[in-house]
């Protein structure tokens, strides 16, 4: 069995909800890194862009976990679980 195989089956045993969440995390992140790739070349830089943004993220992640009054739960990714990925990049990317 090969790790794109292994990743399937991972994947088809994961609940909507959370394949959802992961969807669009994915989606956001590849959003941030194009337009924090559009600041390289600028006095600003690749770096504080990427950092800067992916820390708004996790606080729009944390509005809207608020706003619809989410619950961090167990065996399901929620948006706080999203939130708290965001800032851990961001923090890293410090």
């Amino acid at each position: 069995m090969t790790f794109l195989q292994k990743l399937l089956d991972v994947w088809r045993q994961t609940n909507l909800p959370s394949r959802r969440l992961l969807s669009g995390f994915s989606l956001k992140l590849l959003f941030v890194v194009g337009f924090a790739t559009g600041q390289m070349w600028s006095d600003w830089g690749f770096t504080n862009a990427w950092a800067t943004m992916l820390f708004l993220s996790g606080m729009l992640s944390c509005i809207i976990a608020m706003a619809s009054k989410e619950r961090a739960r167990l065996g399901t990714l929620t948006h706080w679980d999203e939130a708290c990925w965001f800032l851990f990049i961001a923090m890293m990317a410090r």
